[in-house]
């Protein structure tokens, strides 16, 4: 009889951006890492009912338990909805967070999903009767601020600052004291999913300390292309929870407000793919083509006023030299050398080549900068290129501008220079 087939696993490819020092802390870290032995996981352990909040649940059952967030006598406890389902076997306990900022929406329609009936029916993923360990989902932490979509409590904190928080201490320290009691304590691994503050929208990343081994191989298992080496800020669930020595990972998708069903279904599919990992649940892992870590992020800032135009969405992969965006200015004055044109609008192509169109709407010239001795033949493949002409080709359709000459800009010498070339020109005008 044949020996069992060995699967292959697809290699993914790994890009590595960030500095040598915490790559080599990070991979010190996860060689010095040895396999944590959890008997009480195994099918054989004892395995019983489970009490949440003086409620009992039963093994391959699904019920949901009202948490307050405030112990008081009088006035509003903000109770919010916590769906427990506890599997049939013995195994670890995961605690999914949604809305810790009431005006994030990703998480809470992520979790809403995963307790519908598209995912715990009988034989779904998420089927109690085929779940081994417990798995806890909130959909709303800050339910005050969800209400009023709010960031912040009513108090004016920001309750992901304030852990592990204080009983006796201010409204939002008392709930975080609440949430760390009954939500984080007991839990194996903690899946915190966010999206971005108000006025700004995430690509869908996973944000860990990949130092913490725990944390680095729950970042992973969200099978995700995009994985942030943050260390997490003072106060910070994630960083609490990194102190008890919990796995945690924080998803950012989305923006404040709205919903992204892009970056919904991937956290859906992220907290799929983590728990098939840990086998608490049945079915293959997916595992991205290409995965990046990074060390952080960084903003890209208008030097001026105007309207911005993204020519790219979220998570696209760029190359260099390509358009990410337009920058459109209102009669702002462009200095030109010695000469001050009033101009009504330009587009940004790359770093170094930007077109400028005049108030009258039909003449436009293109300033290319060149820091470096590089040739007019070279500027002459880029106006050239492909790149370069279906920009063109597509701004004049839209816009009905055309173009009559090129004007090459070379700070290096601090001159400027008229590009004649009569091949230039014939298809400039051609357009």
């Amino acid at each position: 009889m044949g020996g069992k087939k060995k699967v292959k696993k697809t290699k993914v490819r790994l890009a590595v951006e960030m500095p040598k020092s915490r790559r080599m802390a990070i991979e010190e870290a996860m060689a010095s890492h040895q396999p944590e032995d959890h008997p009480e996981w195994d099918r054989g352990a004892e395995w019983g009912d489970v009490r949440f909040y003086r409620k009992r649940i039963k093994p391959g059952t699904l019920r949901t338990i009202h948490l307050p967030l405030l112990e008081v006598e009088l006035g509003d406890s903000w109770p919010i909805p916590i769906t427990i389902l506890h599997g049939v076997r013995p195994g670890p306990t995961v605690t999914i967070l949604g809305a810790i900022h009431g005006d994030e929406l990703t998480g809470p329609s992520a979790c809403t999903h995963l307790l519908s009936n598209a995912f715990t029916d009988i034989g779904k993923e998420l089927d109690p009767e085929k779940l081994a360990g417990t798995v806890r989902i909130v959909p709303v932490v800050n339910l005050p601020g969800y209400r009023s979509k709010s960031r912040y409590f009513p108090d004016g904190r920001d309750l992901n600052r304030q852990f592990p928080g204080d009983l006796k201490g201010p409204t939002t320290r008392r709930v975080a004291a609440q949430i760390v009691r009954n939500l984080i304590e007991d839990s194996d691994a903690i899946i915190d999913l966010h999206s971005a503050a108000k006025g700004r929208n995430n690509m869908p990343q996973i944000r860990a300390d990949l130092a913490h081994v725990g944390t680095n191989l729950l970042a992973k298992s969200f099978g995700i292309e995009i994985i942030l080496d943050s260390k997490p800020p003072k106060g910070s669930l994630r960083k609490f929870a990194n102190s008890l020595d919990i796995p945690s990972i924080t998803y950012e998708g989305g923006g404040a407000n709205l919903l992204d069903h892009e970056s919904v279904k991937v956290a859906i599919y992220g907290v799929l793919n983590s728990l098939r990992i840990m086998k608490m649940i049945p079915g293959k892992p997916n595992r991205p083509k290409f995965r990046v870590l990074a060390s952080g992020s960084s903003w890209i800032r208008a030097g001026e006023g105007g309207l911005l135009d993204m020519f790219v969405g979220a998570g696209t992969l760029m190359k260099n030299g390509e358009v990410k965006l337009f920058t459109y200015l209102n009669r702002e004055p462009y200095l030109y050398g010695k000469k001050k044109l009033v101009i009504s609008r330009t587009r940004q192509f790359n770093e170094s080549a930007t077109i400028v169109s005049n108030k009258d709407f039909n003449v436009g010239h293109v300033f290319i900068d060149i820091d470096n001795d590089q040739e007019v033949e070279n500027v002459k493949s880029f106006l050239f290129s492909d790149y370069f002409i279906s920009h063109c080709q597509k701004w004049k359709t839209l816009e009905g501008y055309g173009f009559n000459d090129a004007l090459i800009y070379l700070p290096k010498f601090d001159k400027t220079k008229m590009w004649t070339n009569e091949e230039v020109k014939d298809f400039i005008e051609s357009l």
